[in-house]
């Protein structure tokens, strides 16, 4: 992380000091993770991630906006709102009725914050797919796993750069594992499409959960476990 070499001749170089603080979100050891035979508790920590509250009764009953997405329980970070899509409008959803679309009017920004236990280790999935009939480019979403108080990055991730939209939708399931730093996380979805156009990619059955996961099967009998931050002095 951080390497620095000086060179002096027929001088005095002195060193100065430094106050450093570190913490980590991830113990690897011999480049394995430090865990192990991982399973998923409980029910899903995400509220509404399939998107099917509100019932949509707009335009038909199959799109409606959300300005400020209260009724989904998202929230929005950024845009004019959430589209929610009913009744396959435009592609079929995942699973239910309705799926969302972060490009209604305009591109834009939902998030949600979920109670978790620093140092806990929790897995996301959710799944996409590029907007029927839309050139690739377009229908790019970005996904990020911040820490509420700070806002520092966990997980930033980009999906569907280089998809295409065919003639219905096709899912794909995405899945990340991270390590909670503090008691709220945020889970971040973006429309990254290259024009905001009212067109962009698809997002459907948003869940997390929390891991139970077992230490140990390390090379040379190695054990690592997470600690919190700590000054170095």
């Amino acid at each position: 992380f951080y390497n620095d070499t000086e060179t002096s001749t027929g001088n005095i170089f002195t060193a100065g000091s430094i106050d450093l603080k570190v913490d980590h979100t991830l113990a690897t050891y011999n480049g394995l993770p430090c865990v192990n035979d991982c399973t998923e508790t409980g029910t899903t920590l995400i509220t509404n991630g399939g998107f099917e509250t509100p019932v949509v009764t707009d335009n038909g009953g199959q799109w409606q906006l959300y300005p400020d997405a209260s009724l989904t329980s998202w929230t929005v970070e950024s845009g004019p709102g959430l589209e929610l899509q009913r009744n396959s409008v435009a592609g079929d959803p995942h699973s239910g009725a309705q799926l969302a679309e972060l490009d209604s009017t305009g591109s834009s920004s939902i998030s949600q914050a979920i109670p978790t236990a620093p140092g806990g280790k929790y897995r996301l999935h959710f799944w996409y797919s590029p907007r029927p009939g839309i050139p690739a480019g377009d229908n790019t979403i970005g996904m990020a796993v911040k820490v509420v108080s700070s806002n520092s990055v966990i997980i930033n991730d980009t999906v569907g750069l280089a998809d295409a939209g065919g003639g219905n939708t096709a899912w794909t399931q995405y899945t990340y594992d991270f390590i909670a730093v503090d008691a709220s996380t945020k889970v971040v979805f973006t429309d990254l499409g290259s024009s905001s156009n009212s067109l962009g990619g698809y997002l459907d059955d948003v869940s997390l959960f929390a891991l139970n996961c077992t230490d140990g099967g390390f090379p040379n009998g190695g054990i690592c476990h997470l600690w919190n931050e700590r000054n170095l002095g």
